[in-house]
């Protein structure tokens, strides 16, 4: 289900009633960014420990903006042994009208990539679910 600003609160509810459904099993998250590394610094290393997989993401995730959040549940039935997956994909996008007119990177090849797979940038910008960061909200 796409979800943007026009059904935003509907969809919700659909999320909340999914989650306590009582054949909700796991759910898994996705998000699309502007961009996803900022310098050699932060290349991913198999050989990475958690906290250093986690310091690398934390530091390249600070310099470009989220575009959708990908919240999919997954639901098994019992009876017939079948899973059912949920998508909601959630469209956000800055809020320019809340006086913050914030800025943010983008990287070329993440933009192309996007772009390449289908990403509907018009949708994200005029139908995106506005919000303001922490810091702009200062």
């Amino acid at each position: 289900m796409d979800v943007t600003r026009d059904n935003f609160e509907e969809s919700l509810h659909e999320l909340s009633a999914a989650i306590k459904d009582p054949q909700f099993a796991f759910w898994s998250f996705d998000l699309e960014f502007t961009g996803l590394n900022s310098s050699s610094k932060t290349v991913f290393d198999l050989l990475d420990t958690p906290e250093e997989r986690f310091l690398k993401v934390h530091e390249c995730v600070k310099n470009f903006t989220v575009l959708q959040y990908g919240v999919c549940l997954f639901h098994f039935n019992p009876a017939t042994r079948c899973w059912t997956a949920r998508p909601f994909n959630f469209w956000v996008f800055p809020d320019t009208k809340q006086g913050a007119d914030s800025c943010f990177g983008c990287q070329a090849s993440s933009m192309a990539f996007l772009a390449d797979n289908g990403f509907d940038f018009n949708k994200c910008i005029r139908k995106g679910i506005p919000y303001i960061s922490p810091a702009d909200q200062a």
